[in-house]
């Protein structure tokens, strides 16, 4: 039995040897075409890079490496795809690219659906049959996203055949010879991460063990006497913070940047932003940075790849992010990160109120319908909503989910235009009223304690703040509005034409539209938010926004470079506004 246990360990080995130098082959095969791919879902070179990666450590994982060539190509591509949702950029139009006002980009404007259709068979060549395998859909699906896909792009245009050759040039912006790392490179550094992530667990584990034990003491000595046993204090990882975390690392800082220990905790509220940048345009290290109205900025933190910041809590002490197709939290605070636990195939998260609450995620299923889970604060599905959203729902063009202020109450749009309320104590679903007529309402922001900015086809798009006690809708203005922010109790301030457009109005009280230009400053960046008394322009993840954050004061007309080339000299990726407190 002995030689026998030897010998199939020895052959184990042999077998994940292998294993992992027919994954590295694949890799060097692959890895420009997936590369491409996911560049093409994304609109984010160092995205992309991280998906592919990401794709390929879930394909060794799961022993799908000692199938044939062909089926690992296709499974590779399945694992991009899912990857590339989560990643994916806003649409810049619409959901039926009406509003797009740019014809040389055939993927702007177009739901995710059609996009991965468009790809998939117009740039990789793939037939209806492969097409359904990689999207894990039927292929009487496929055949109907690529009917709306033609004639999305009727609307505006756009023959397929130049839709693909503008793919092919965009796909071939990512040569070869700009791949960067190897196989080895990537499997070291997920066996670091492995390593760090059983430490935790073996932590937390001997946490609960300790628990378990004083608890059983506890226990037998009350059945005697009474007396109470004191809990241990929570015992701290190797790097001496809390069992289950990680320090958060201390990046090196740009001209007039300050580090996290800096930060003044109590002058933080509406109008701080936390900013993704990286140095230079082209790395694919990110650095997060909380930075104050006046351009004080502060660097909290650095990740090996793209981050892309899901939410902030009001206090802008805790930040969710995605690296890649994994999720932390950032206690900036505490300096700390941690894994949270989220679905497959998910596209993004909000926080559920507060962090203590526990996270909202939108998450795509098997049938690429959207679908939306409560999850505590510790990894556990706390309700799953009977609910299925729009497809592009999940983007920053199109959230689909806004939480208010207040934390109690969170708006969603279902797929059939209901808006849906849930209430996040009770996890409660009711439907909000909307209009006589209104279709399609998707909720855009929030516009104050207790109402929400919705946009809904109404003889055109027409935006509406709803409140969430049940009464009344209210429009804003006449139609072809894509957002809108209060900066006072009688006037907005309104973008008009999509979501990515620069054209900002006043709104004034009684409806009318008066045209307002941004300050010279701001060339090519797109509006992004209302805070404070300032209009913030950049880091919108737009695919036409420029790579600066900048914050105009609307009573003064003062304008100031948060972050860009004059401004610590870092390129803004994104940018999320501290909303004012209820």
């Amino acid at each position: 039995m002995e030689v026998a246990t030897v010998v199939a360990a020895k052959e184990a080995r042999v077998r994940d040897r292998r294993t992992t130098d027919e994954v590295a082959q694949r890799y060097a095969a692959h890895r420009l075409e997936l590369v491409r791919l996911a560049v093409l879902l994304t609109d984010d070179r160092p995205a992309a890079d991280a998906v592919v990666q990401s794709a390929f450590l879930r394909y060794l994982r799961r022993g799908d490496a000692r199938r044939d060539p062909g089926a690992g190509l296709a499974d590779l591509r399945v694992l991009v795809v899912a990857g590339g949702r989560a990643a994916a950029p806003p649409p810049a139009g619409d959901a039926t690219a009406a509003g797009r006002t740019d014809p040389l980009d055939p993927l702007a404007g177009l739901p995710a659906p059609q996009r991965e259709v468009l790809v998939l068979a117009g740039w990789a060549g793939l037939g209806t049959r492969q097409a359904a395998v990689v999207l894990q859909t039927t292929e009487t699906a496929v055949r109907d996203r690529a009917a709306r896909l033609e004639e999305s792009l009727a609307r505006v245009g756009v023959t397929s055949e130049r839709a693909v050759e503008m793919l092919r040039r965009r796909a071939d912006a990512a040569p070869a010879g700009d791949l960067r790392g190897s196989w080895g490179d990537v499997a070291a550094e997920d066996a670091r991460r492995s390593a760090r992530t059983r430490r935790a667990w073996r932590a937390a584990a001997g946490v609960v063990a300790a628990m378990a034990a004083v608890v059983s003491v506890a226990a037998l000595a009350g059945g005697r006497d009474g007396a109470v046993v004191p809990l241990p204090a929570p015992t701290t990882s190797e790097s001496g913070v809390p069992a289950g975390t990680e320090p958060l690392s201390s990046p090196a800082l740009a001209p007039g940047e300050q580090p996290r220990a800096a930060i003044p905790w109590g002058d933080v509220t509406a109008g701080w932003v936390v900013v993704a940048t990286s140095a230079p345009p082209t790395a694919v290290t990110t650095t997060l940075l909380l930075v104050s109205p006046s351009g004080t900025r502060y660097a909290l933190g650095t990740a090996p790849a793209a981050i892309v910041v899901q939410d902030v809590s009001a206090d802008g002490t805790h930040v969710l992010v995605a690296v890649g197709s994994q999720a932390s939290e950032w206690d900036v605070q505490a300096g700390t990160s941690r894994p949270l636990g989220v679905a497959y195939g998910w596209k993004s998260m909000r926080y559920a109120g507060r962090p203590d609450r526990g996270y909202l995620v939108l998450r795509t299923d098997a049938s690429s319908a959207v679908q939306i889970d409560h999850w505590s604060p510790d990894g556990r599905v706390v309700a799953e909503y009977p609910l299925t959203l729009p497809p592009t729902a999940g983007s920053p063009g199109t959230p689909g989910l806004v939480v208010d202020p207040s934390g109690r109450q969170a708006v969603v749009a279902n797929r059939d235009g209901v808006l849906v309320s849930i209430d996040l104590a009770s996890d409660a679903v009711g439907v909000l009223p909307l209009p006589d007529g209104a279709a399609g309402c998707s909720p855009r922001s929030s516009w104050s304690t207790g109402q929400v900015l919705v946009a809904c086809s109404l003889g055109g798009r027409r935006l509406f703040v709803v409140p969430l006690d049940g009464s009344a809708a209210r429009p804003l203005g006449d139609g072809g509005l894509a957002d809108a922010w209060p900066v006072s109790a009688q006037a907005a301030l309104v973008r008009r034409g999509d979501p990515c457009s620069t054209a900002l109005s006043t709104l004034n009280g009684t409806g009318g539209l008066s045209a307002w230009a941004p300050p010279p400053a701001s060339v090519d960046l797109v509006p992004n938010t209302v805070a404070g008394g300032r209009l913030y322009l950049g880091g919108t993840r737009c695919p036409s926004d420029g790579s600066r954050l900048v914050a105009y004061d609307l009573a003064s007309g003062q304008t100031t470079e948060l972050v860009g080339e004059d401004a610590g000299g870092r390129t803004v990726r994104q940018a999320v506004v501290l909303p004012p407190r209820p």
